[in-house]
C-alpha cells in the first residue's frame, strides 16, 4: 500500500516538474518553472518517504520470518534459501558510488546513504529466494537477519548452509569467516558456493578502508592454506565459483556487476547454474 502510494506521488511529482519545464519553454515565464520545481520537490520527497516506510516494513517482516528458522523446532529450511556469509566488518562498508546514480536509476527512488552491495544482492534475489544472514535485525537493509547466541552461531551457520540452495560469501582472513570457508570445504558445499570479491578500483563501489589491498593479500594467503585459490587482489573484483568440469575443479569467473539489480540477478543465476 505504502509503495503504491509512494510511487504515485513520485510519478505525479515528475509530471509536475516536466509540465513546468514545458510551460517555461513555451514562454510562460520563469515563475511558473520555479513554482513547478518547488511543488515537484515536495511531492517527490513525500513519495520517497512513503517508499522508505514500505521498505522498512518489508525488512521487519523478513527479519521476523527468517528468525523463525532457528526459533521454531518445526520450521523446515525453505528450498529457496540463500545463505549470505561475510565478515561482520563488511556490513556498511562496500557502498554504491552515487556518481553513477540518478532519480531514474533502478535503486534511485529507495536509495539511502547505507545502500551497498548487500542491498543490491538482496533486491536481485527478493522475487524468488529467501536471502538470510546471521546478525542483528535492523542493522542493515539487505539479507534477513537471524540473531543467535554466541555459542550457537557455528552450528546454525552449518545447518543453514547445508540446507541452502546456494551460498554467497565475501571471503576474509578473519577467524570467523575462515572457519566458514573451512566448514564449506569439509561439508562438500564448495560447488554451491559463490565467492564475491568486491572491486578495488572504486569506480562503481567505494569502501571505508585504506588498507583493503593488504587485507585482500592476507585473505588470499589464508584461503590458499585451506586449498582454495582465489584472485583476491584483482582491481575490478569478480564473482567466482568452483565447478566440476570433466572430473576436475575449474574456477568460473564472472565480471563484477555494475549498480544494476538486473545485472546482479543475471550474474548470480548464471554462475549458480554452472
Amino acid at each position: 500500500m505504502f509503495k503504491i502510494l509512494g510511487m504515485t506521488f513520485i510519478f505525479y511529482g515528475l509530471y509536475v516538474l516536466f509540465t513546468g519545464i514545458d510551460a517555461f519553454a513555451k514562454g510562460y515565464g520563469l515563475l511558473i518553472l520555479i513554482q513547478a520545481s518547488v511543488a515537484s520537490f515536495v511531492v517527490l520527497f513525500v513519495g520517497w518517504w512513503f517508499v522508505s516506510i514500505h521498505d522498512e516494513h518489508m525488512m521487519y517482516l523478513k527479519h521476523k520470518r527468517v528468525q523463525a528458522l532457528v526459533e521454531s523446532k518445526t520450521q523446515a529450511i525453505p528450498s529457496n534459501l540463500v545463505m549470505y556469509l561475510r565478515p561482520f566488518d563488511s556490513t556498511n562498508k562496500y557502498f554504491i558510488n552515487t556518481e553513477w546514480m540518478n532519480m531514474f536509476s533502478e535503486v534511485g527512488f529507495s536509495y539511502d546513504a547505507s545502500d551497498d552491495i548487500e542491498m543490491l544482492i538482496s533486491k536481485s534475489l527478493q522475487r524468488k529466494y529467501e536471502f538470510v544472514a546471521l546478525g542483528k535485525p535492523g542493522e542493515h537493509r539487505g539479507a534477513g537477519r537471524i540473531l543467535v547466541d554466541e555459542n550457537e552461531w557455528k552450528a546454525q551457520v552449518e545447518r543453514l548452509s547445508i540446507g541452502s540452495l546456494f551460498i554467497l560469501i565475501i571471503p576474509s582472513y578473519k577467524e570467523g569467516t575462515l572457519w566458514e570457508i573451512e566448514m564449506i570445504i569439509n561439508n562438500d558445499l564448495l560447488y554451491k558456493t559463490i565467492f564475491i570479491i568486491p572491486p578495488l578500483d572504486g569506480v562503481f563501489y567505494t569502501f571505508k578502508s585504506n588498507v583493503e589491498y593488504l587485507s585482500r593479500k592476507k585473505t588470499q594467503q589464508a584461503c590458499e592454506e585451506l586449498g582454495l585459490r582465489l584472485p583476491m587482489t584483482e582491481q575490478v573484483g569478480g564473482i567466482y565459483k568452483v565447478a566440476k568440469k570433466n572430473g576436475q575443479d575449474k574456477l568460473i569467473i564472472k565480471k563484477f556487476p555494475k549498480i544494476s539489480i538486473k545485472q546482479w540477478r543475471n550474474t548470480i543465476i548464471e554462475i549458480s547454474n554452472d
